[in-house]
């Protein structure tokens, strides 16, 4: 896997967190979470796809930790979608449930790329 597939999924993530945003509009509270979540982590992986580092100062940020952001603000969007529905069924109850270990999922992903691959090869992405 190259690293520009993470620039598409941000475009592709853009054009759709924009296009909701515009059609019908940006929200409030957790909907308002969830779609800023998305576009911010678009914007971090279309910047994380291209560029190898980015110089903030004297230091130098670099692509996989962009992306390990993007990976968690996404994780986190999904986690805060399951406080939406608080109606009490059991059918509810379950999507709340792999809601949230979709976001520990995330989380740990995210984490891992943040910092550098520990567990995951991040050489396979390069």
């Amino acid at each position: 896997m190259k690293r520009i597939y993470f620039a598409l999924l941000g475009v592709v993530g853009l054009i759709s967190s924009g296009g909701i945003m515009i059609k019908f509009g940006v929200g409030e509270g957790i909907t308002l979470f969830m779609m800023l979540s998305l576009f911010i982590a678009a914007d971090l992986f279309i910047i994380g796809g291209i560029r190898e580092s980015i110089p903030i100062g004297s230091t130098q940020i670099k692509w996989y930790h962009l992306i390990g952001v993007g990976i968690v603000l996404i994780g986190l969007g999904i986690g805060v979608s399951s406080l939406l529905d608080v109606s009490g069924s059991s059918a509810l109850s379950a999507q709340v449930f792999v809601r949230t270990a979709t976001m520990l999922i995330l989380l740990i992903i995210g984490i891992d790329f943040f910092r550098g691959g520990v567990h995951h090869d991040l050489s396979m992405v390069e």
